[in-house]
């Protein structure tokens, strides 16, 4: 059968966010307090693959934070360890 979403595009839907990106031993963390997905892109299916979702997700000015979002890192490029 067939079916279909209708995503709400009149209410904002802020969420707060962590995203985990790990390459190798290098592991780094964004954090968004103030965020939403303001565009849906097509689901992408692969045998034996993930699933890739494609969203843009929006960062807004946070005044806690004082910045639209963090990063941490592991990453010794970027002068820590």
């Amino acid at each position: 059968g067939n079916w279909s979403i209708k995503p709400d595009t009149v209410n904002p839907d802020e969420r707060s966010w962590v995203l985990d990106v790990i390459d190798g031993s290098i592991h780094e963390r964004t954090y968004i307090p103030r965020g939403e997905i303001t565009e849906r892109g097509e689901t992408v299916y692969s045998n034996g693959e993930a699933i890739g979702r494609m969203v843009t997700l929006t960062a807004y000015f946070d005044d806690t934070l004082g910045a639209p979002f963090i990063k941490y890192t592991d990453n010794a490029a970027w002068g820590y360890s």
